[in-house]
């Protein structure tokens, strides 16, 4: 999860919601989904949300309608980092 901290400044990983919208982007403009590895547990990106315990975070599929919690421990997801930027208004 420190995968985004990396980047530098500003940086970070996006929420489910933010990655329902990558999907949902990708499928509206035809260009497809994200790229799925060879095991099926590998198209699923890290969120920066975790569940009510804190001991699992969601996971979102950017292949399929999917999302889950998984431990932190073990489960192989991949990052695909976020930055905010700031609106610039019209003059």
């Amino acid at each position: 999860m420190n995968s985004a901290k990396n980047l530098g400044k500003g940086w970070r990983l996006p929420t489910v919601f933010e990655l329902e919208l990558i999907r949902a982007q990708l499928y509206l403009n035809n260009k497809g989904y994200l790229p799925v590895g060879e095991d099926g547990y590998w198209q699923r990106y890290w969120s920066s949300e975790l569940d009510e315990h804190e001991l699992n975070a969601w996971a979102v599929s950017l292949h399929k309608d999917e999302k889950q919690t998984l431990s932190l421990d073990g489960n192989k997801c991949f990052v695909r980092a976020v930055k905010n930027i700031r609106a610039v208004k019209n003059k």
